[in-house]
């Protein structure tokens, strides 16, 4: 028997594995889910959902100003007030439709009002068709399977 370990790996005729290197395009998906949101836009981004919000609960509708695209990594609560920014301006638009896909899926320009609608948290759902008596009537008539308010 023998006490020695294997030595194939020392011998030249078996050269050792080359270590396994992550590919150019995981290396950046690693690096954008490693980047942190910026934690002054998070805030001021809560601010303005807790203001939209108010508004909201109040019966009072605002015409959400457009926002500046930000450089960084948007966080949860840049994406959710983007997104409801979004529906409010379709709401009062009357459009339905997608916008493009160029933003790809965290761009709410890129969803229908229906998939936008049920993407938002149900409290938030309640909040809007309070606001808007006519949002189911919009909702049936966008293209694609209607949504119910009680989900």
């Amino acid at each position: 028997m023998f006490t020695q370990p294997l030595q194939a790996f020392a011998n030249p005729a078996f050269p050792a594995p080359a270590a396994p290197q992550p590919s150019p395009g995981f290396a950046e998906v690693l690096a954008a889910a490693t980047t942190a949101p910026d934690p002054a836009d998070e805030e001021k981004a809560l601010q303005e959902l807790f203001h939209i919000l108010a508004c909201l609960s109040c019966g009072v509708v605002d015409y959400p100003a457009e926002t500046a695209p930000s450089t960084g990594t948007p966080g949860p609560h840049r994406r959710e007030v983007e997104a409801l920014k979004e529906v409010l301006r379709r709401i009062m638009t009357g459009d339905t439709g997608r916008h493009g896909k160029k933003g790809g899926e965290d761009d709410p320009s890129s969803l229908t009002l229906q998939e936008l609608f049920a993407s938002l948290p149900p409290e938030i759902r309640n909040l809007l068709l309070r606001a808007f008596p006519k949002l189911q009537d919009l909702l049936r008539a966008a293209p694609g399977e209607g949504i119910s308010s009680s989900s």
